[in-house]
C-alpha cells in the first residue's frame, strides 16, 4: 500500500523513485527526513550548478554556496525547490578567510540539521 497514515500527517512510498514522502495534514509535499544533504561550494554558476543539479535529481537536498553571484545561485535554489520544495537553500561565504569555512559549516547544518557531502568547486 503506498499511503500511510500517521498521526498528522500522510506517508507515500514512490516505487518509481523509491522514496519515502511525508505530507503534512494539508497534504503538501515535504521533503524526507532521510534525504541526505550536500553543501557545494562555488554552485552558483557553471560547473558548480550543474553539481547542484545532479545531486538534486539524485533526490539530495542541497546547499548552494556563493560569495558573489547571490542572484545566480538564488535562481538556481528557486528552481530546484520549484522541482521539490523545501530541497535547497543558499549560502553566502568568503571562503579566503578561514572563519568562513567553520560559518559556512555551522549554518549549513542548521538548515536540515545534518551534512552528508561536501563538495569543494568554489575557486579563489
Amino acid at each position: 500500500m503506498p499511503w500511510q497514515r500517521d498521526g498528522e500527517s500522510v506517508k507515500y512510498w514512490s516505487q518509481s523513485r523509491s522514496h519515502l514522502y511525508e505530507l503534512n495534514r494539508d497534504y503538501k509535499l515535504m521533503p524526507p527526513k532521510h534525504h541526505k544533504v550536500a553543501l557545494i561550494t562555488g554552485a552558483a554558476r557553471r560547473i558548480g550548478a550543474a553539481i547542484a543539479k545532479n545531486f538534486h535529481r539524485a533526490g539530495y537536498c542541497v546547499i548552494v554556496h556563493y560569495r558573489h553571484s547571490k542572484k545566480e545561485a538564488d535562481a538556481l535554489v528557486e528552481t530546484l525547490n520549484r522541482a521539490r520544495e523545501n530541497s535547497a537553500a543558499a549560502l553566502c561565504a568568503d571562503l579566503d578567510d578561514a572563519n568562513g569555512y567553520e560559518k559556512l559549516i555551522a549554518d549549513a547544518h542548521h538548515i536540515w540539521k545534518r551534512l552528508d557531502v561536501l563538495i569543494n568547486n568554489a575557486s579563489s
